[in-house]
């Protein structure tokens, strides 16, 4: 397992194999066994995405996540991080009883901003497809808007008009962390290392949206990511990751809320 510290504070995927043979190339590695060639050159606007992919948590330390930025004042995570912080009452409206912070960047004390208010949850207003997911699971993965106290010091992320298809490359930018625990050891442990650190996690489309409001890929993610984008090669946000599991065979599979399937105006603060 090889792992390149592009920055401080920035990781490029711990599973990360440059075979002599393919110059040129990287040999992207899943999990142990699965294995896809990418050029480097394409990699170009994923690290510039990943600039705006920041580490979100109470400013007490108690908890960490992803979101991401999607204008200069709101950032994005899914219902069921923005529950760790925040609780919403029957009519939607969502309450925040202590600070939150997102840091872009871990090694600018700088590129802080506070969250200041839970704006609102972005869902359909029909009946939606889970695909991978199921009904309740759904629900607690729909987008959530956060405010933030200024503008951030990064760009905002473009949302990309066009789905990634079957075998598309993509990557999750985000923070795994190995938090020790029985449950999540099996694949945290392989971030241990660099536990809690932004690191870009390339993979592929292993079922495109369809229908579906959500898709799954093969990228290697860990307790953390959750909130992540999922970006095309062209660094354009094509979901949100928001499960990850072991497949039928032994493999990792990831699930991504499909993004693009959304009204760009639905990520507009009311």
């Amino acid at each position: 397992m090889l792992r390149q510290q592009l920055t401080s504070g920035m990781v490029w995927t711990s599973f990360l194999d440059a075979p002599a043979e393919e110059k040129g190339a990287v040999r992207i590695v899943t999990t142990s066994g699965r294995t896809s060639l990418a050029t480097i050159s394409d990699d170009r606007s994923v690290m510039v995405a990943a600039r705006s992919v920041g580490r979100i948590g109470p400013d007490d330390g108690s908890y960490m996540s992803t979101a991401f930025l999607i204008s200069p004042r709101i950032a994005v995570v899914p219902v069921h991080v923005a529950t760790t912080f925040a609780s919403r009452a029957a009519n939607g409206q969502w309450k925040m009883p202590k600070p939150v912070s997102i840091r872009f960047d871990l090694a600018d004390p700088e590129s802080t901003r506070h969250v200041v208010e839970v704006v609102q949850t972005v869902r359909p207003k029909t009946k939606a497809d889970g695909g991978s997911l199921d009904a309740k699971m759904l629900e607690i993965c729909w987008p959530v808007l956060l405010r933030l106290d200024g503008d951030a010091p990064v760009p905002a992320l473009e949302i990309a008009t066009k789905a990634s298809a079957e075998r598309d490359r993509v990557s999750v930018i985000g923070f795994p962390v190995d938090t020790g625990t029985p449950a999540t050891s099996d694949f945290a442990h392989h971030f241990t290392a660099a536990s809690g650190e932004k690191h870009v996690m390339p993979g592929t489309v292993e079922r495109a949206a369809g229908k579906t409001w959500t898709f799954d890929h093969n990228c290697f993610t860990a307790p953390g990511t959750s909130g992540g984008p999922i970006v095309n090669h062209a660094g354009q946000v094509v979901g949100m990751h928001v499960a990850g599991r072991a497949s039928m065979d032994g493999f990792k599979t990831g699930t991504g809320i499909a993004m693009t399937k959304f009204k760009p105006d639905m990520f507009e603060p009311a």
